[in-house]
């Protein structure tokens, strides 16, 4: 009979905690979708644009629904892509080249 209990709790908690870290995971899921719709959607950024992140130049390959992708071309003339989840994007300083002077490689 005690077992039976101890089962039934057991397995009520059980169900409660997958059911927590499924929420967890569906908010992370349409958190990132909402940040990367809206970084998409303002269009003060787009596909195509040769920006700034921090010191570095880069330009915008793809703006994703959870990732966004980056074009950086290094000193030594490396090119790399780098992959950065919108809501990183989101609180980072990113600045837009308006008009280019022949210091940009890009």
């Amino acid at each position: 009979m005690e077992n039976e209990v101890a089962k039934v709790i057991i397995s009520e908690w059980l169900w409660i905690a997958l059911i927590l870290i499924g929420s967890n995971i569906l908010k992370d899921m349409f958190v990132e979708l909402s940040l990367g719709l809206a970084f998409y959607y303002d269009k003060v950024f787009n596909e195509g644009d040769v920006i700034y992140i921090g010191e570095e130049s880069a330009l915008i390959i793809k703006i994703g629904m959870r990732y966004s992708v980056f074009e950086i071309t290094k000193p030594c003339g490396n090119v790399t892509w780098k992959y950065i989840r919108n809501s990183i994007v989101k609180g980072m300083a990113l600045e837009r080249v308006v008009i280019r002077k022949g210091c940009n490689k890009l």
